[in-house]
């Protein structure tokens, strides 16, 4: 997950609780391009309950006026927010038991209008309107099936093309994703 370096993303890392204390080194380009080392207090992501995080982000996205997107895989549904006001909803394709689609807390990290997607069993040019929010995790339009309401994507969330596009302008590079389980 790309981290967000905002008040919101502290207020989070705050909020969870462990033993092991780390360093997080951040590059800093001075005019001396020194290396800057900020040191957190004890946190271990493996104690927090992903469900717990997930709904703590949601309840400050709620308050604020941010643009945010949440995803249901077990509803499988996709619902653009603008703090607390649903903006659209559409039923969405999402990862097959084997290629499951991750839940999390996310950002659009990259927008491309057009996508070639491949891997094992799949070699998908022009994937239009892809939001990658994840490594190789995206949100984006599938013109190859229509079989939205179902788990047939390879870990993707797959829209019609024309949600797709419509997703595509509203958001924007850095735009928050919750996936819940």
């Amino acid at each position: 997950m790309k981290a967000m370096w905002n008040g919101l993303w502290l207020r989070h890392l705050n909020r969870l609780k462990g033993s092991a204390s780390f360093v997080l080194l951040i590059s800093v380009l001075w005019p001396t391009a020194s290396l800057l080392a900020l040191e957190l207090p004890p946190v271990s992501l493996k104690d927090s309950a992903p469900n717990e995080w997930a709904a703590a982000w949601r309840d400050d996205l709620k308050q604020s006026n941010e643009r945010w997107i949440e995803v249901s895989i077990s509803a499988r549904t996709l619902t653009a927010w603008e703090g607390n006001t649903p903006v659209r909803s559409f039923t969405v394709a999402t990862g097959r038991s084997d290629e499951p689609t991750l839940p999390g807390v996310f950002q659009i990290e990259q927008k491309l209008e057009r996508a070639w997607m491949e891997g094992e069993d799949y070699n998908i040019p022009n994937v239009p309107y892809t939001m990658y929010y994840s490594g190789n995790y995206a949100i984006h339009g599938a013109y190859w099936h229509s079989e939205f309401g179902s788990a047939i994507s390879n870990g993707c969330i797959n829209l019609p093309v024309g949600q797709a596009a419509w997703l595509f302008d509203w958001a924007d590079v850095g735009t928050t994703v919750i996936i819940d389980p």
